[in-house]
């Protein structure tokens, strides 16, 4: 290889998943009340005279539920936040490494091509003064072409 040094890496990855604590919340009592609001809700008939509370009550049923909705989905961003960040870090690293892995491969792929052309020409045929022949066969035999014929 090369005289320069090769980077010494300790190629193991070591990750540590932290045990979680879990979530506090009060989600159970939550449940349970909005259960007993839509036994209450089911239980009644509505008349002309209370759409208009109705509408008010609605409304506060949409909010309430807005509040849950966005609770769960900010909870559920911060949770993930840390293995959103190691995925990431993961998947640059990962590729980083692919293009180091593309870069020797193409390397060898250079030395492949080069065997091959030396390995398939086995006869070149030429034109020329027996000076400039002459020296065309010495190159030739340095790169490993078999014979040189002479074209008339």
């Amino acid at each position: 290889m090369n005289e320069l040094m090769k980077p010494t890496i300790d190629l193991t990855l070591d990750v540590r998943i932290p045990k979680m604590e879990p979530i506090t919340h009060n989600l159970g009592i939550v449940k349970e009340a909005i259960i007993k609001l839509n036994e209450f809700y089911d239980s009644l008939v509505f008349t002309e005279d209370d759409v208009k509370d109705v509408k008010k009550e609605l409304t506060k049923l949409r909010a309430l539920l807005k509040n849950i909705e966005d609770n769960r989905k900010e909870s559920v961003r911060e949770f993930k936040k840390p293995i959103d960040d190691f995925e990431t870090t993961s998947k640059e690293i990962e590729k980083l490494l692919k293009g180091t892995i593309e870069s020797v491969k193409s390397k060898i792929e250079v030395f492949k091509e080069e065997d091959t052309i030396k390995e398939g020409i086995k006869t070149i045929k030429v034109k020329g003064t027996d000076e400039q022949i002459e020296k065309l066969k010495a190159y030739a035999y340095m790169i490993g072409i078999i014979n040189i014929e002479e074209v008339k």
